[in-house]
């Protein structure tokens, strides 16, 4: 298993995944889950989690094929499309390898989706703007609930998005064995530019910056219920303000494509 996790943000979606393998064995390998490209129709993005590596690039080499030929015009041709590459998928197996898949796709004039998909033909849309697969979404579901679920409707932008990811990840493979190695993801766009490819170092940076982040949690918690009143209360206020400012670091980190450009929406 794995760690892959979709998101919406403006201007698009982003779709990511780890890039460790455990073999039977138990050694590990470094391998690509993360895959896109851009067609006729518009473009996708597809991050892959599973039991079996090799045949879960082998259902996200057949989804893509089919992508590429197809003529898809809404989401309802889209998703069909993906079941139908499922099924056939999964017709030989008398047991499915247990996969998953977030897929997230521009169809022109339809906008962006960000999808759930699980053979033989479950395709699910995540309007939420959240979702993870993998044995790594045991650690990162409860945590995003927690820290980052908000009733605001607004999406943020994708750096923003990509910093939270960033964390998420890095708890991921902090609290499960079978995550690991470099993050690899893709910002699919809403609009008709080529999926962009996000350089690993930039989640690399921030994912080193998650133990302080650790920290400054911890020690908020503790001061919201341990805190006593005046004096203590005032020191601890004043300390934990530096502890953010102290973040700066965190939070000037800027994710950028393969070729260079800093990942941010088109301008309206």
């Amino acid at each position: 298993m794995t760690i892959a996790v979709g998101m919406l943000c403006e201007g698009g979606a982003l779709v990511c995944a780890d890039t460790q393998l455990v073999m039977s064995d138990g050694s590990t390998t470094e391998v690509s889950k993360t895959s896109a490209c851009k067609t006729r129709w518009g473009s996708f993005g597809i991050a892959n989690a599973g039991d079996d590596g090799n045949a879960a690039s082998t259902l996200v080499g057949r989804i893509g094929e089919l992508l590429e030929i197809s003529s898809i015009s809404d989401w309802g041709s889209f998703q069909d499309t993906i079941s139908h590459a499922m099924e056939e998928w999964s017709a030989p197996y008398p047991q499915i390898p247990e996969t998953s898949l977030i897929v997230a796709a521009y169809v022109r004039d339809r906008g962006v989706g960000l999808y759930l998909c699980q053979p033989p033909n479950t395709v699910v849309p995540k309007s939420i703007g959240y979702v993870a697969v993998g044995a790594g979404s045991a650690v990162t579901d409860p945590l995003q609930q927690t820290l980052f679920a908000s009733t605001v409707s607004r999406l943020h932008e994708p750096q923003k998005i990509l910093r939270e990811i960033s964390y998420l990840m890095y708890k991921a493979k902090k609290g499960s064995a079978y995550c690991g190695k470099r993050t690899q993801g893709v910002y699919v766009r809403s609009d008709d530019n080529e999926p962009e490819w996000i350089q690993p170092r930039d989640f690399d940076a921030v994912e080193k910056q998650g133990e302080q982040l650790d920290v400054l949690l911890r020690t908020t918690t503790q001061f919201a219920l341990f805190s006593n009143p005046g004096t203590n209360l005032d020191a601890n206020a004043e300390g934990l303000g530096a502890m953010i400012k102290g973040l700066v670091a965190l939070r000037g980190i800027v994710f950028h494509s393969i070729d260079g450009n800093v990942i941010e929406p088109t301008a309206d």
